[in-house]
């Protein structure tokens, strides 16, 4: 019976992963925020989305973000910015190829997936490049990260931190009412 029980619970934890479903509070998921801008059509983006640290004595590992409104034409690539890198800095929203005010920002992303926050060490920034291949707008208000605390059990959670990009040929902002 213990068997099964624990069997159960471990389907429920996989399956609600899947679905984009929360299933942890681990870390504080931070105030509902949205950047925005206008990019040339395919220019990848870049959204800090949230500054994470270890808030125990135990590692964090990454192990993937997901953005469930975005639709398959758009690619997304989650980084993480290690902010001692940067004497703390992180960015909100930039196009690439611009001037973020970090030097070397590009050089100092790393995949998220297998990233390992250490306790006591500077937060990392979550970001996120999202590359829109047609003219049009891509929203999105959350994105879904899952982890594992201390080797354990992955778990995913609900971070209210979005973007919003409209892509088009020679855009300087998005238009009004647009999205």
């Amino acid at each position: 019976m213990r068997c099964l029980k624990f069997l159960l619970i471990a389907l429920l934890l996989i399956s609600s992963a899947a679905c984009g479903e929360s299933n942890s509070e681990y870390f504080d998921p931070g105030q509902p925020g949205l950047a925005g801008l206008a990019a040339e059509t395919g220019q990848p983006v870049y959204f800090g989305l949230i500054d994470l640290r270890a808030p125990a004595r135990e590692n964090v590992t990454l192990i993937s973000l997901s953005i469930p409104e975005l639709s398959d034409a758009v690619e997304m690539a989650p980084f993480v910015l290690d902010r001692s890198l940067t004497k703390g800095g992180g960015i909100g929203a930039a196009r690439e190829g611009e001037d973020t005010g970090i030097p070397n920002f590009k050089e100092l992303l790393t995949p998220l997936e297998h990233y390992v926050i250490t306790p006591g060490k500077e937060p990392v920034q979550v970001l996120v490049r999202i590359t829109g291949g047609n003219n049009g707008i891509v929203n999105f208000a959350r994105f879904m990260l899952t982890f594992a605390v201390a080797g354990g059990s992955p778990e995913t959670e609900e971070f209210p931190q979005g973007g919003r990009v409209c892509y088009g040929p020679g855009l300087i902002s998005c238009p009004e009412g647009a999205g």
